[in-house]
């Protein structure tokens, strides 16, 4: 194309020549053969050299439409299936945590237990769920109040009772409880069903508090962004959180990674909870204890290195002993069956409770 072709194609398209595109020239490609000895001048300089021109290169070859259409469906199906691998990943653990053995897994939810006989017999059972899990989220459950404005804030009911009421797929036992005291101020400890009794820390289910934050009753609960959090009394009292859930606890066993109790102690039924870093993942931990050579128990300090073991960052020592209980029933059945306990809970008859926490379907 001369110049003057340019300028009438750039004026045509409305732009200046200088900013017209390039027209490019066919012209064959040429080499400096390496036959052809150079003669170098006396300043160093190649004096002369020989062109050789080099063949054409031969056009790409294009696919066959059709062929071109299943390459495509080919890669198409490809990044399906890594989008379903990577989502079904995070929606579920592909594996239990060192030690445990996976009982069942669905859409974040997670039972696992482990057999162990080191440093002695011990039944463990832990449930994992993924606070942004699409199909489930935690939940407290409390038994009514039996007299109103009265002082007692609940009363003793069978676990499964409160968790079948409630439709959870799992639950554990929760805040440490009390029996109202007497004319002497004595408090019973005969715990029977229908019993009166005080709850001891926070206790809020779904946004509607039935006792409040109490000195020295460290506390767990989910905030209004579904974020699971586990902070001692003067950081709660502090924040003073609104929240969607809550339940206290005896002693915070970790706090960002770090065991906050001593070894040694006292061997007892456990039931725990605790978060990882982000408070995306809660999890729900009971130790069998008091019975000898099927499951003797944990030491606080051996409890908290359990739920480090698991993932947890921060970990709360919930009621213990006699209360530590786990409902499950699997989700996976066409028809629920019955939620049932999955550990051996100490004691001749299995102990009323107050409330729970667990973990139910979201509303569809």
């Amino acid at each position: 194309m001369t110049l003057s072709e340019k300028q009438s194609r750039a004026a045509a398209l409305g732009m200046h020549a200088e900013c017209a595109p390039p027209v490019r020239q066919k012209s064959p490609r040429w080499m400096i053969s390496r036959d052809v000895p150079r003669h170098r001048s006396r300043h160093g300089g190649a004096k002369s050299a020989t062109l050789v021109e080099l063949p054409p290169i031969p056009a790409p070859r294009l696919l066959p439409s059709g062929e071109l259409h299943q390459a495509l469906a080919v890669c198409m199906l490809l990044l399906a299936v890594a989008a379903a691998g990577a989502a079904a990943s995070a929606a579920q653990p592909d594996r239990p945590p060192a030690g445990l053995e996976l009982r069942w897994s669905d859409a974040g939810l997670t039972y696992s237990s482990a057999i162990r006989t080191e440093p002695r017999p011990l039944r463990i059972h832990v449930l994992e769920l993924d606070l942004e899990s699409p199909r489930y989220e935690p939940v407290v459950v409390v038994s009514a109040d039996p007299d109103g404005t009265g002082p007692a804030e609940a009363k003793l009911e069978k676990a499964e009772q409160l968790a079948e009421e409630m439709h959870l797929v799992a639950a554990v036992n929760a805040s440490p409880f009390g029996g109202l005291p007497d004319a002497t101020g004595k408090r019973s400890e005969d715990w029977r069903l229908g019993m009166p009794v005080e709850l001891l820390g926070w206790a809020v289910a779904d946004a509607k508090q039935r006792s409040g934050v109490q000195p020295g009753w460290p506390s767990f609960w989910i905030d209004e962004a579904g974020r699971g959090r586990v902070k001692s009394y003067e950081a709660t009292k502090q924040e003073n959180p609104p929240v969607w859930q809550a339940v206290g606890g005896f002693g915070m066993i970790l706090a960002a990674g770090m065991i906050r109790v001593e070894a040694g102690g006292a061997l007892q039924p456990r039931t725990a909870v605790g978060v990882d870093g982000e408070g995306r993942t809660m999890w729900l931990v009971v130790v069998d204890g008091r019975q000898p050579g099927f499951s003797e128990g944990m030491s606080e300090h051996e409890l908290a290195t359990l739920m480090q073991q698991v993932g947890c960052s921060d970990g709360l020592n919930l009621d213990g002993g006699g209360s530590s209980i786990m409902l499950v029933s699997d989700p996976r059945a066409d028809k629920r069956p019955p939620i049932q306990a999955v550990n051996s809970p100490s004691g001749w008859s299995r102990r009323p409770l107050p409330m729970l926490l667990g973990v139910r379907r979201k509303a569809e």
